[in-house]
Parts: C-alpha cells; structure tokens; sequence
C-alpha cells in the first residue's frame, strides 16, 4: 500500500490515540469522602480537556457603558411603624401616599388604622367594637375605604359583610352581605369613583358568582355586571367557604339586596 506524506502523518496520530485508550485503564473515583476519592490523572485525560478549553469560544465582554451615563442612588428611608398599632395585623394595603392595615396591639383588636406619609403616628380610621369581627381585606382611594367584616363564633363562619368608610371617623356604610354563612367574602377593589367586588351570592349548594359595581356616591345602588350561576357542584372551589357541615342559616334563603345601614 502506498501512502502519502499527509497519510503517514494521520495513520501516526490515530496510532497515538489507540495506543493512549489501550493503555491501563484509570481508576474510578471513590465514593468515600478525603484524599483517597480523588482521581489520578494520566497525561493523556488532562490533553482532552486543555484541547476543549482552547477551542470553547470565550464570552465577548460587556460593552462600556455610554458617555456621561450616570448610576442614580436609590435610597430607601424606612421608617417603623410604632408596636402599639401593630401587635397583630389581619389584612393591609399600600394606596402609594399612606398604608392602611386592619389590627391593633392584641390578637383580639381588629381596628382600622393608617400611615400617612411624613406623619410620625397611625390614625385611627374605625373602631371596631364586635369582638366576632374580623376586618380581613381592604382597598382604598381618595374617595374613601373599602372593606370586608367577616363573623366567627367559635371556628364555625357566621358570614360577612361589605362596607364603605367615606373618610376616617365617619360611620361606616353596608354594601353588601353573604347570603349564606358558608360563602367566602368578595374580592374587593375601588378607584375615586366606582366600588367593584366579585361575590358568590345564593346558598352552598346553588351558588351564583356575581361582578358587582357601585358609584362611591351611592354605595349601596348596586349594578350587576355578569352574573354566572353554579347550582349544581358541591366540591371545593372558588365559590366555596370553609367546609364544615351543617344546614344554613334560615336568614340566607334568597337573595336580599344591601340596606342603607351603618355599622351596628
């Protein structure tokens, strides 16, 4: 057989190889822990991985940054809100120039309260005084506070109520109320002019999921946006409060619509 220069240069080379692959055989690493895990590399591993390393393209560095750009400091002033306002907290919400948050300084205080911005004290929004009360979500603009009050008597749910407190110390106003006591609260939200909560109206075992909306001058004139009734499943969902059994409340039969009422 007649070879060429170039032949004879790459028959030498893959003789190289095999003779490198048929040679001992390296150790394989130990699974115990100390020196002795640790491999003994041959010349010939160590080739392979130099080889890789040099022909692996290396990472383009990071442009500069444009002239006269500049790194803007974003301090953060953090201040404390005072212990005496905040040893429990059920719900809270930022309105961007104040926080608004539900408690008080013991588990059994469940007040409304409010941080304004610049101001060292909370304010006190409303008092709560039922003590089977728990003030559990809220929302809020310029044009007043939203809020949901839900009842428990001893771990069993006894429904919840929506009321709108157009400014602080001001009697809170009925929106809306459960129709069953076994029904979660809406989800609530408002702007400076409209109220809007999605409710699940009707009993347990026929509920209706409701998109309800009320101008912030007429709380308690209600329009229903889309309505979707469920009055068959039964099963944990959305629509659906704590899971305890028992027969509703004789008051939740049928659909009542919000009284103008203050808080009680």
């Amino acid at each position: 057989m007649h070879l060429t220069a170039g032949a004879h240069w790459r028959l030498g080379v893959v003789l190289v190889l095999v003779s490198a692959g048929c040679g001992s055989v390296a150790p394989r690493p130990s699974l115990s822990a100390g020196p002795a895990a640790i491999p003994t590399s041959t010349g010939a591993e160590t080739a392979a991985p130099t080889a890789l390393a040099s022909a692996t393209p290396s990472r383009a560095p990071l442009p500069p940054p444009p002239a006269g750009a500049e790194v803007t400091d974003l301090s953060v002033e953090t201040h404390r809100v005072p212990a005496a306002f905040t040893g429990h907290i059920s719900a809270f919400v930022s309105l961007g120039d104040e926080i608004v948050w539900s408690g008080g300084p013991t588990d059994g205080d469940n007040d409304l309260y409010r941080l304004v911005t610049d101001v060292d004290e909370p304010e006190l929004l409303f008092e709560n005084h039922e003590g089977d009360s728990i003030l559990t979500s809220i929302a809020g603009s310029a044009a007043g506070y939203l809020f949901t009050d839900e009842r428990w008597d001893g771990g069993e749910p006894r429904g919840w109520r929506l009321w709108f407190l157009p400014e602080p110390g001001a009697d809170p106003v009925l929106v809306d109320e459960s129709t069953d006591d076994k029904l979660i609260a809406p989800t609530i939200a408002m702007d400076d002019h409209w109220i809007a909560w999605e409710v699940v109206h009707g009993t347990y075992d026929h509920r209706v999921n409701e998109l309800r909306l009320a101008s912030v001058s007429d709380p308690t004139g209600s329009r229903r946006s889309s309505r979707i009734r469920d009055a068959t499943s039964t099963s944990s969902s959305r629509a659906c409060g704590p899971t305890s059994s028992g027969t509703a409340s004789p008051r939740t039969t049928g659909r009542q619509s919000p009284k103008s009422r203050v808080w009680r």
